[in-house]
């Protein structure tokens, strides 16, 4: 118990690295996750009586584990691989820590690791022109409140680790590209965020060096029409190495993490009908929550992973009317309407916010379209979504509320 107050104390301690105008949300914010916290450890709430009670379990039990480990019984990389046991190791050190185990101090640790994503999405939110107060408001109130992201952030689960990996991996660059010096201790979070985002899902073996790759790339203007018209010319500029060397590592990692996920068994045959037999099998899971879409993969139909990726973004609008997933219709609803916004308006952004919206644009459609084609559940196919949302929400606030604007309502310290 007393862990877990102390990790609150400290995530209520950020609001003092937080702009004042948006003070008073960010503490709305976290209010609500320790309710959400104390509520599903002591009756557990919709979402949080599955996954997240089994990854503590595990944590609690790491020691026997960690000995199989040093025994030899169990490989580093497969462990590596696994996709939780990063996870779960830090929250088994930090049960270390408590006097018995505490399933409410882990819920802590979530919270704690989701305010830091905040703060680094409200940094990166001023690095734009004109981040107006309201805009500011609005971009805290909806990432921090949004029912699915406020629960699977809080939950003793995966995704508040991955959503900060991904947005700090992507923020770094773009303060670079804005011209602001790097701190020492900004490169190191940065090295280890990318050490870390490896081992949270097998999936972040590809995700992690793609967005690595993406945002150098960006950062370095070397991603550009001009770039790839060089290509064409076959001048083999500095630059152009770099693009022949991220596509030859792209598929290096792609061939690596065939060999050691199920990926494999996708590829290794006819890539449709074996994808649509892995959606099928997803689809047998999902059916004992009750919330499967379906799989829309058909072997003789390229589109139609297509569709499996519309159904992917949208469900359960249209599938499902009951209340616990009646909930989820305005966050859908909200992810179809950000995406008309970024059209609509993506032309009337300035140079270095048009660029930087269409890099989290661009990364928030791979990672979602790559999670979509092994999932069938709107249940997981919410929690996938957790980690990439703050990629849409901060470019549709920009195009939304950051016109010209009076220097009163600009956000400052």
């Amino acid at each position: 118990m007393l862990i877990g107050l102390i990790l609150i104390v400290l995530s209520l301690s950020i609001s003092s690295l937080i702009p004042k105008a948006l003070k008073l949300h960010y503490l709305i914010v976290i209010g609500v996750r320790i309710l959400i916290a104390i509520l599903n450890t002591i009756i557990g709430l919709p979402g949080g009586i599955n996954d997240s009670p089994g990854h503590y379990t595990k944590a609690v039990a790491i020691d026997s584990y960690i000995e199989k480990l040093i025994d030899g019984d169990i490989g580093l990389i497969e462990s590596i691989l696994r996709g939780t046991r990063s996870h779960e190791l830090i929250h088994g050190l930090l049960q270390k820590l408590t006097y018995q185990p505490s399933y409410f101090a882990s819920h802590c640790l979530s919270i704690l690791i989701s305010s830091l994503t905040i703060l680094i999405l409200i940094n990166l939110y001023l690095l734009f022109s004109n981040p107006s107060k309201l805009g500011g408001q609005i971009l805290v109130l909806i990432y921090g409140l949004a029912p699915s992201i406020a629960t699977n952030q809080t939950y003793v689960l995966r995704e508040c680790f991955q959503s900060f990996v991904i947005l700090f991996i992507i923020y770094i660059p773009i303060k670079s590209f804005k011209g602001n010096k790097i701190k020492l201790y900004e490169k190191i979070i940065y090295i280890l965020s990318i050490i870390l985002g490896i081992s949270l899902h097998y999936i972040f073996l590809l995700f992690v060096p793609i967005i690595f790759l993406s945002t150098y790339g960006y950062q370095n203007k070397l991603l550009s029409i001009y770039q790839f018209k060089k290509i064409l010319n076959l001048k083999l500029s500095p630059r152009i190495l770099y693009l022949l060397l991220t596509i030859l590592l792209t598929f290096s990692l792609v061939y690596f993490v065939i060999e050691y996920s199920v990926i494999n068994y996708i590829l290794e045959q006819v890539p449709l009908e074996t994808a649509a037999e892995f959606l099928e099998g997803s689809e047998s899971d999902g059916m004992q929550a009750a919330a499967t879409y379906g799989n829309y993969v058909t072997p003789d139909n390229p589109f139609s992973i297509v569709m499996q990726f519309l159904a992917y973004i949208v469900a359960p609008l249209g599938f499902s009317y009951r209340i616990t997933d009646l909930i989820i219709y305005p966050e859908r609803l909200f992810t179809l309407f950000t995406l008309f916004i970024y059209l609509r308006n993506r032309n009337l952004a300035l140079y270095f916010e048009k660029k930087s919206i269409d890099l989290m644009i661009l990364i928030w459609f791979f990672i979602n379209f790559a999670y979509s084609l092994g999932t069938t559940n709107w249940g997981t196919a919410s929690r996938h979504q957790v980690v990439s949302f703050a990629l849409i929400l901060l470019p549709f606030i920009y195009l939304k509320f950051n016109k010209k604007i009076s220097k009163s309502s600009k956000i400052e310290y």
